[in-house]
């Protein structure tokens, strides 16, 4: 999945902005199935991206 397919910010029927993020919140799960997806994929390409972070700074020659 690439995250640039999800948004980063949802609105909801009353007008009120909901931030996407890894951590999820209240609003993402009143959203029912659409905010649960949104959250697992949010989710998902954070850990990608920390794993790719983790792996950038090990040396590569084991020091």
């Amino acid at each position: 999945m690439n995250k640039n397919e999800y948004p980063s910010q949802l609105k909801s029927k009353c007008g009120q902005t909901i931030i996407v993020d890894s951590q999820g919140s209240l609003g993402l799960l009143a959203l029912g199935d659409i905010g649960l997806q949104l959250w697992r994929a949010k989710k998902k390409d954070s850990i990608q991206e920390a794993s790719i972070q983790s792996t950038q700074l090990k040396p590569e020659n084991g020091e």
